[in-house]
């Protein structure tokens, strides 16, 4: 029985770690009168909540594309 517990905490181990974890995503606009933009967005929560900060990011970029930016 002590290896099968052995097993569960090291599987409930591992599926902590595979949900931990953090992303980083950075970019920098420029328009043609030379402004610059940046869009950033970090998340140290893991997979399920990481995905919100990307969001955000993607809808940074977009807006300032739509504004005339151009990323470099």
């Amino acid at each position: 029985m002590k290896g099968a517990t052995n097993f569960l905490g090291a599987l409930l181990c591992c599926m902590a770690l595979a949900c931990a974890g953090c992303a980083s995503y950075k970019t920098t606009l420029t328009n043609a009168q030379g402004d610059i933009r940046s869009c950033e967005a970090r998340s140290y929560d893991g997979t399920v909540t990481g995905q919100v900060p990307k969001q955000a990011f993607d809808a940074c970029v977009a807006n300032a594309i739509a504004a005339g930016y151009k990323e470099q």
